[in-house]
């Protein structure tokens, strides 16, 4: 399984609203059983 963690100070500035709003660029995703980077078609510019 991909398991991802990240640790952030609560004041470092990162802007979760947009991320929220817009989403991610790009995803990770299974295929054949190995990870990989797709376009996000959910993405919104």
């Amino acid at each position: 399984p991909f398991i991802f963690l990240a640790l952030y100070p609560a004041d470092a500035g990162h802007d979760y609203g947009t991320i929220a709003e817009k989403g991610f660029s790009r995803i990770v995703v299974e295929e054949n059983g190995k990870a990989v980077v797709k376009d996000n078609p959910k993405w919104k510019e």
